[in-house]
């Protein structure tokens, strides 16, 4: 996406592949096309709520991709090629938020929309209206605002209960259970802890550390 003012908002054009052949793309043919047009629409959206600076590039990037590649799934929920980018986070779930490439959260939009908000999808579109207006170029403050003022929750909770999910997704081959929050989990691979601790008993104490952005992981397993 690009646009041709200077303060980088106004009218924007996109520029597409128009192949999109097997052996380049996780998803080939106009199902590409079609999300690919969902991905770049949302980011010329974006680009007019708030301005993309060097900036906020470096600070909130991760946010413009996660938000963009959920609204391909919302779109076209039968694609589902987003499913195949979340190994960056899900391999490495102790990195913080900002630290991700944000297009491996996509699933963070739905966890939002599902279960902070009740299967109401406006919350995204409250934290961009609050990102527009904010003095900060760090998005992650619009995000704990909205959480807090409109949904009475912190963002660490939201985001320690997203991951805790997200480590029993293709357990379940229905969304029968108390772990999933959206169907695409069934097909989904877990996040994988890097830290693992085998007990030959019962777990007795056990702590798991986090921060306001981030978590520390750990794996439990019994012999």
């Amino acid at each position: 996406v690009n646009s041709p003012y200077n303060d980088g908002t106004g009218r924007t054009f996109i520029v597409m592949d128009n192949e999109y052949e097997q052996g380049e793309f996780y998803t080939t043919g106009i199902d590409a096309m079609k999300i690919t047009i969902a991905h770049e629409f949302f980011h010329a959206i974006q680009i007019n709520y708030r301005k993309l600076t060097s900036t906020v590039y470096t600070e909130s990037a991760y946010f413009y991709e996660l938000t963009a590649t959920w609204i391909e799934d919302v779109i076209y929920p039968d694609i589902n090629d987003y499913i195949y980018w979340v190994s960056n986070f899900f391999d490495d779930p102790e990195q913080d938020i900002d630290d991700t490439d944000g297009y491996s959260l996509a699933l963070y939009g739905h966890y939002l929309t599902e279960v902070t908000a009740n299967s109401q999808i406006a919350i995204i579109k409250e934290i961009w209206e609050d990102f527009s207006i904010a003095s900060s170029s760090n998005v992650l403050l619009s995000l704990d605002e909205v959480l807090n003022n409109t949904y009475s929750v912190e963002f660490i909770e939201t985001w320690v209960d997203f991951c805790s999910r997200n480590f029993h997704n293709s357990s379940y081959a229905n969304m029968n259970n108390n772990f999933y929050y959206h169907a695409d989990q069934i097909i989904t691979e877990p996040i994988v802890s890097q830290n693992t601790t085998t007990l030959s008993t019962s777990i007795d104490d056990y702590d798991i550390n986090i921060d306001d952005i981030g978590l520390n992981t750990k794996e439990i397993k019994l012999e």
